[in-house]
């Protein structure tokens, strides 16, 4: 457990030498002979003061017994705030004394590591609580943040993750590269998103700076059900990439000024991973910008233009995907590296599908003609896995492993009924 670990002594070994002998000493001393290899937090290249300051800010969380016995009311590190339950909480100021004492030069150094342009806030792993009017932000309370929490907690990474600060989660499929049915045009669309990926990936290791910056965007469109999500989960398993998928919901907001900020956490915390975000639905954020007749319309269209900034400006990998290309605002058009179209299946598709999407286990009943049902019955590919779901789980109450027609032909019309279509 991280409460046990040897950074955490670290931290408490540096407060108790600098409650001790206040500004006479360099942390470096104390550091230069503690340096962990196998530190969680190395991923993210930070200096040992960092790693410090990172530690701090989680302290009041994992050990506030032991921040309590080492510290009084009357010998406490400058900044730190008491509240009722008489735990000690860090503030920026804390964060400057634990480092550098009174040593002016050191301090204005240790400064620049608690601006809000350092690694510790753009990736995520610490914030601060806003001070009240008028006091200095060095009297900020320091905060872990989430990239740090799961970080050091979670045992599978950030796999999971989800909350107001990072609305996004991942986005996996069971499938395989050649479980994907999509017609020849869109499948050599697909394969050059996947070389673009791989061509990062051989200048990442070649240790090469790529000429061409921007990252890599692409513009999924479609009817649904035809393979958009599927595709960009597949593309990050094929390439070794997490695929998240951002909760639109969580980041538009009727505030003014609040989508931006939402987005601006989106990308910065992608900044630090090799990700690929992907937003589904992405006219209801991309959208078009309209005439400009009130200051709703007039925030509305700058939302939009700030989110095609910062788009642009995103140097790692994004998918938009969208049912109707004409919804989107035509500026992101010359932005994208590719736009792939996803048209819905043809009968040799469909028949394909049915096959892909039949779980292990399970067979057809020898009257069903596959060919026959993929000219004859009109759907897409997320229909047949519904259908398909609803026949197996009638076989497995029936104790057999065997789809029959009438509940195929039952299961097809029911899904047609949610479109009011008639078979």
């Amino acid at each position: 457990m991280i409460h046990n670990s040897k950074e955490f002594d670290l931290l408490v070994s540096v407060i108790k030498e600098r409650l001790s002998t206040k500004s006479d000493f360099s942390i470096k001393e104390i550091l230069k002979v503690f340096f962990l290899k196998d530190n969680k937090l190395m991923k993210f290249e930070l200096s040992d003061e960092e790693i410090i300051i990172a530690l701090l800010s989680l302290a009041p969380l994992v050990i506030p017994q032991k921040l309590n016995s080492i510290q009084s009311k009357e010998n406490v590190l400058p900044g730190f705030v008491i509240p009722q339950a008489a735990t000690f909480l860090p503030t920026i100021e804390t964060a400057i004394y634990l480092l550098a004492g009174e040593n002016i030069e050191e301090r204005i150094k240790y400064l620049e590591l608690l601006s809000g342009n350092s690694k510790l806030f753009t990736s995520h792993l610490i914030s601060v609580q806003e001070t009240a009017p008028g006091l200095p932000f060095t009297q900020a309370l320091l905060q872990p943040g989430n990239t740090l929490i799961n970080t050091l907690f979670n045992k599978e990474g950030n796999k999971n993750e989800f909350s107001h600060n990072f609305p996004a989660r991942i986005l996996e499929s069971e499938y395989i590269w050649d479980n994907l049915i999509v017609d020849y045009d869109t499948r050599i669309q697909l394969n050059e998103v996947k070389e673009w990926l791989r061509y990062e990936d051989i200048l990442n290791k070649q240790g090469k700076e790529n000429p061409f910056t921007g990252g890599f965007k692409c513009l999924f469109y479609g009817p649904p059900g035809t393979g958009k999500t599927m595709a960009a989960s597949l593309i990050g398993k094929h390439t070794g990439r997490k695929v998240y998928r951002i909760d639109l919901s969580a980041v538009v907001s009727k505030y003014i000024g609040e989508t931006e900020k939402n987005l601006a956490k989106i990308f910065d915390r992608a900044d630090q991973g090799n990700w690929i975000l992907f937003f589904d639905e992405a006219d209801a954020l991309f959208g078009k910008r309209g005439t400009t007749n009130n200051a709703h319309d007039r925030y509305a269209n700058q939302e939009v233009s700030y989110l095609l900034q910062r788009f642009e400006a995103y140097k790692g990998v994004s998918i938009l995907a969208t049912n109707f290309k004409t919804n989107m605002d035509m500026a992101f058009n010359r932005r994208f590296h590719s736009i792939v179209k996803f048209r819905f299946p043809e009968d040799a598709e469909r028949e394909q599908l049915w096959n892909v999407h039949l779980p292990k286990g399970y067979v057809y009943e020898h009257e069903i003609d596959l060919k026959k049902v993929a000219s004859s019955v009109k759907i897409n590919g997320a229909g047949i896995y519904n259908v398909l779901r609803r026949c197996c789980m009638k076989s497995t109450l029936r104790n057999s492993n065997e789809i029959s027609a009438d509940d195929m032909l039952e299961s097809i019309k029911l899904e047609f009924a949610k479109e009011n279509k008639i078979l």
